[in-house]
């Protein structure tokens, strides 16, 4: 176990029975729930990384709406898996042994991290018209992509729009474009939420709703992180909602909202 000054239970992750033979054409694979260590409840859009003894990542997935996930390895060997979520601690644990063409099946536990807020704080929470004009809030209710408001903006205090994503984004990495500029790109594997170094694609952005195209050599937005009022980032086609599905989408879509123009900036 890589974190022992958690407090945690020392048993983060449970390998549920022996590996059980797979398919022919199948590779060495792991099949798993992501569980809330304290709840002992499913938790979804999780981000799971395979590792190698080395700690280099060789491939990726995301957990579902009940917390299950699927990730195979390149080739038999022992991995270590890393898993993290959104308000959770990034947890690693392994070695785990996965034999030629068998499945193993495994349950990892992650802890919640402790929320400190003011209850003045909380009972005076805004709720920005835009945003729910815009559907905003109840896109976040339902629970698909990853949301990130204006607190937590002003929390990781980004110097641009690449930090932001990479900041407050699980899944999302920095890539270099063809002049050296870092941009932000999901791992595109057999699927666009799934990553075994095959390589990576670049999502589609809104704008207010509206879509805005962009130059990948540049890269340049006309709008700051401060000024932005939130982020809605699908990692997917199918996770992406209905109104905001574009045919030039290669992978998964990024909504931007703007704050009102009355609002001062910190």
């Amino acid at each position: 176990m890589r974190f022992p000054t958690l407090p945690i239970s020392p048993v983060i992750l449970v390998i549920l029975g022996l590996a059980v033979p797979g398919h022919p054409a199948d590779a060495q694979t792991i099949v798993g729930r992501l569980l809330d260590g304290d709840a002992m409840q499913p938790v979804p859009h999780g981000f799971i990384e395979l590792l190698d003894t080395a700690a280099f990542q060789v491939a990726a997935t995301r957990s579902d709406e009940r917390g299950d996930f699927t990730v195979s390895a390149p080739g038999p060997g022992e991995y270590l898996i890393r898993a993290e979520a959104f308000l959770y601690h990034s947890i690693e644990d392994g070695p785990v042994a996965l034999n030629a063409g068998e499945t193993t099946r495994v349950e990892f536990f992650i802890l919640p991290k402790p929320e400190e807020l003011d209850p003045l704080v909380i009972a005076a929470k805004r709720t920005d018209f835009q945003l729910r004009t815009a559907g905003f809030y109840r896109r976040q209710e339902r629970g698909m992509g990853q949301f990130i408001t204006r607190d937590d903006i002003e929390d990781i205090r980004p110097h641009d729009l690449s930090s932001l994503l990479a900041w407050g984004v699980l899944g999302v990495m920095l890539r270099p474009n063809r002049v050296g500029a870092m941009i932000p790109a999901f791992p595109a594997g057999r699927s666009s939420t799934e990553s075994t170094r095959i390589g990576w694609c670049y999502p589609m952005y809104f704008l207010n709703g509206l879509p805005f195209d962009f130059d990948l050599d540049e890269f340049s937005f006309p709008v700051h992180p401060n000024d932005l009022a939130a982020v809605e980032v699908y990692h997917t086609r199918g996770e992406t909602p209905a109104q905001f599905r574009d045919p030039r989408a290669s992978c998964g879509t990024i909504l931007l909202w703007t704050r009102w123009k009355e609002e001062p900036r910190p």
